[in-house]
């Protein structure tokens, strides 16, 4: 009988999508106790741009592209599509 082998995680490449998923997290937990919604809006949006520049930081890493045995890749496609998401996300909390 052999061993099951658990394949190692890259929770490394998947890092601006946990960053956007916290910021959202506490801004929504943060918007029972505060009354001026108006930081509300500033701690998106820092949330966002933060995403955008650990996104692009790991861009060229070595070690970041593969992640969750090929489910999830860090190329420069990804990369492209996840500056206009955050981008458009940027624009639209900057609207609101």
């Amino acid at each position: 009988m052999t061993a099951i082998e658990i394949p190692a995680l890259n929770f490394a490449a998947l890092l601006p999508l946990f960053i956007v998923i916290g910021t959202g997290l506490l801004v929504v937990v943060l918007d029972l106790f505060i009354a001026d919604k108006k930081s509300l809006g500033w701690l998106s949006l820092i949330g966002v741009i933060l995403a955008a520049i650990i996104g692009n930081m790991q861009q060229g890493i070595a070690g970041f592209d593969p992640a969750f045995q090929n489910v999830s890749l860090l190329d420069g496609y990804a990369n492209f599509f996840n500056i206009i998401f955050l981008s458009t996300a940027a624009l639209s909390i900057l609207v609101a």
